[in-house]
């Protein structure tokens, strides 16, 4: 387990466990709208999968942030980075991208994907400090997305 400092109380960072699954659900839901936040089943799915990585952040007992990372031969996906709205803009997202980033530059990835909704001006920026650039944009559901990737020498 790692800590944020400069958060009280104390942010920690351990692998999330299946025993947490109701607890990332609920989260996604509050973090994304419905029709976009994953039900039980995808969660599970994405998140505990042998290709998955899937790192929690805890105040107390109460999580509080969620990455899932994705693998896929040489290429790694970001499927949620999820921070409850409280959370937002204390570090939190860019602690459990650097925790993402960590990982899969260890299992020698050469670039990491990730999708997000072109108004969701908040992420797009911290993707972008991350060194994320967009790599292709389309529509979906009525939405305009981006796919933004980073290379990893």
């Amino acid at each position: 387990m790692n800590r944020l400092s400069g958060v009280e109380p104390a942010i920690v960072f351990r692998d999330a466990a299946l025993q947490d699954l109701e607890q990332l659900v609920a989260l996604d839901a509050i973090c994304f709208p419905r029709g976009t936040a994953y039900p039980t089943r995808v969660m599970r799915h994405y998140a505990f999968s042998k290709q998955s990585k899937s790192i929690v952040a805890l105040r107390g007992k109460t999580i509080v942030g969620l990455i899932v990372i994705r693998l896929a031969t040489a290429v790694a996906e970001i499927v949620t980075i999820d921070v409850l709205p409280e959370n937002r803009g204390s570090g939190l997202g860019s602690a459990l991208m650097q925790r993402a980033e960590d990982w899969i530059r260890a299992r020698s990835c050469s670039l990491i994907a990730l999708e997000v909704d072109e108004e969701n001006l908040a992420a797009v920026s911290l993707y972008e400090s991350h060194g994320f650039a967009v790599r292709e944009r389309y529509k979906q559901d009525g939405k305009r997305r981006y796919v933004m990737v980073k290379e990893l020498s």
